[in-house]
């Protein structure tokens, strides 16, 4: 080996280099880089008669030729074909960003063209045997799941773990957890657009290894027809430990039995349910499973183009810690779950089973707007679905009006508090007073100190229950205090702040409290007569339009036909008012000398 200044002109490129794309802004930094600090490594070359090829650096003699450079610096070096593509592999796979899926198959080719051993390529490499071997791994991916990593839909780790498996389970896999269609429920089931390690362990352990704990059945069931209890089957794992040695973890070594077990077990849960049974998607895609259901005696219809209602869903306690964040949570799970109840019981939301999404068994009890019926058009199924959505838009406004007058008086006394000149009332605090200026203290005080001090949870929400807090003997420095907090906007998102509120207004300020309550109680009053009457409304027009469709079902085109010809047709647009704008309860600024309560009666008025 010997290093020479050798003419550029002199050296030709190897048809042998794996690497064929260049980044040409790269280029110019390194090229710039060499004109000011010179060639830091020589590139590497053997003699090819008169001439020598390039085997490393193809990047640095790029860069010297835009620089201008007559010669460069060069290894020269002995090598014949299969050594030189070695010393290709080993330079290109040190770079950093490099392709993992190229990076496995060329350490593949150094093995099986240039008979290297795995502890040869870590060596050259300055890897671990581990880390070789992970990367030869890989090429036992499937092509599916190296587009997904391609596309960012997966990382790395994820394909590392999934090549352990055959090509026949990577393919299953594929087929029931990763398709495009599949993987629209990530979000739902993962809350991330792709699963996590464990995530995809529990995806392996479903739909590929048969683990039979996690079948939807019982291990002792004998009750499905022509097929056995698990727990006394051969192809049990764990009945036959010198065979298959998965004893810990049992498995199911026939897969079509286990699925078949698995749809059976839908099928029944689907009977014991007593609601529709449909299926999410196109009939090619779930023929399968949807064939299955109906030879085992069971209906299933399309869902068509109905979008699924959400149920509102209770909060962990095991995940939300805080006891407070917790108790409001729950607090409005409990509103939102009432409304939702209402709306089932006036029929305005209904359950169905769905038994397939996109040919993946699911075996779900699911809500919709409204149920599926045979041969309904598309222009019936978007007017019913609209209908109910509307009623039950209009049922949550309902609901909530009740918290938005609240909000509406709290708001008027924070705006009332916010312009009345409450510390000139330089005199001696009253008990009110004193409790609400202990109460604020408490609230700025942390959860752990007033743990300490043995406060309980009530305790905290509560300020009449707060006492032994350190007190203050100016009075106008007390009123000042409450007066800053609660004016702030704050006071609308605390039941307890607006408790003290309402006690310091009813008790300084007994007109304004009065006016506004009176105010809201009117207005609000009117919006739920309003309310009630549009429900009403949506109701008769829906009854006239079924009972003028029914008499016309005779001359109407076939189910087909219309299906075609309607389902361009939009859906209607109409919308419920809303009655209360956010953010525009109040103005800011009163005439000085202006009565606290004339201003918030004339912002509400404008809040409509």
């Amino acid at each position: 080996m010997q290093i020479k200044n050798i003419p550029i002109e002199d050296i030709v490129l190897s048809g042998l280099n794996p690497r064929k794309e260049f980044n040409q802004d790269e280029l110019q930094e390194l090229a710039q880089s060499i004109r000011e600090n010179g060639l830091v490594q020589p590139i590497t070359v053997r003699k090819v008669g008169k001439q020598f090829e390039l085997v490393c650096g193809e990047r640095r003699l790029r860069a010297c030729r835009l620089i201008g450079a007559e010669t460069i610096q060069a290894v020269v070096m002995k090598l014949d074909d299969k050594q030189a593509y070695a010393y290709m592999i080993i330079e290109n796979l040190q770079r950093k960003n490099v392709d993992p899926i190229d990076e496995a198959a060329s350490l593949k080719r150094l093995v099986d063209d240039h008979g290297m051993t795995i502890k040869d390529i870590a060596t050259q490499l300055g890897k671990s045997t581990s880390y070789v071997s992970g990367r030869l791994q890989l090429n036992n991916t499937i092509e599916p799941f190296v587009q997904l990593l391609r596309e960012g839909v997966l990382v790395l780790t994820h394909l590392l773990e999934i090549s352990k498996l055959t090509a026949e389970q990577q393919q299953t896999l594929y087929d029931s957890a990763f398709t495009p269609e599949a993987r629209s429920r990530w979000q739902e089931r993962f809350h991330y657009k792709f699963p996590n390690m464990p995530q995809l362990a529990e995806l392996i352990d479903e739909h590929v290894m048969n683990y039979l704990e996690k079948g939807n059945f019982s291990q002792e069931d004998d009750t499905f027809e022509g097929l056995s209890a698990c727990s006394a089957c051969p192809l049990n794992t764990a009945n036959n430990p010198d065979r298959f040695g998965d004893v810990a973890r049992p498995r199911c070594m026939k897969r079509e039995c286990f699925l078949t077990k698995c749809r059976l077990s839908v099928v029944r849960a689907a009977r014991a349910a007593g609601v529709p049974v449909v299926y999410s998607g196109t009939l090619t895609d779930n023929a399968e499973v949807v064939t299955f259901a109906q030879k085992a005696g069971l209906e299933v219809i399309p869902l068509g183009l109905r979008n699924y209602v959400v149920k509102p869903v209770a909060p962990d306690k095991n995940v939300i810690t805080d006891e407070e964040l917790y108790a409001k949570r729950e607090a409005t799970y409990k509103e939102a779950n009432k409304v939702f109840q209402q709306n089932m019981d006036e029929g305005n939301i209904a359950e169905v089973f769905e038994l397939c999404h996109n040919g993946m068994l699911t075996g779900e009890v699911r809500y919709v707007y409204s149920v599926p019926e045979q041969d309904e058009s598309s222009k019936q199924v978007v007017e019913r679905e609209s209908d109910s959505k509307r009623i039950c838009d209009l049922r949550a406004q309902l609901a909530d009006c009740d918290n938005k007058k609240a909000a509406a008086v709290v708001e008027g006394l924070r705006t009332y508090m916010q312009e009345a000149d409450y510390a000139a009332l330089n005199t001696e605090l009253s008990e009110t007073e004193r409790a609400v200026f202990l109460g604020l203290l408490l609230k700025r005080l942390p959860t752990a100190f007033k743990e300490r001090i043995g406060m309980s949870l009530g305790q905290m929400q509560d300020y009449r229950q707060s006492k032994d807090i350190a007190k203050r003997n100016v009075a106008s420095i007390v009123r000042e205090f409450i007066h800053s907090a609660l004016s702030h906007p704050s006071v609308n998102y605390s039941q307890d702040l607006a408790t003290m509120l309402s006690d310091i207004i009813q008790e300084r300020f007994v007109d304004g409290a009065e006016k506004v309550e009176k105010y809201a109680e009117e207005r609000f009053a009117t919006l739920r007569k309003n309310l009630l009457a549009k429900i009403e409304d949506i109701q008769e027009v829906a009854r006239t339009r079924e009972q003028n469709n029914a008499a016309q079902v005779a001359q109407e085109p076939s189910p087909t036909e219309e299906a075609s010809e309607s389902a361009q047709e939009p859906a209607p647009t109409e919308e419920a008012d809303d009655p209360i704008e956010d953010g525009a309860f109040y103005p800011e600024d009163t005439a000085d000398g202006a009565d606290p309560a004339d201003a918030v009666a004339s912002a509400v008025e404008k809040m409509y």
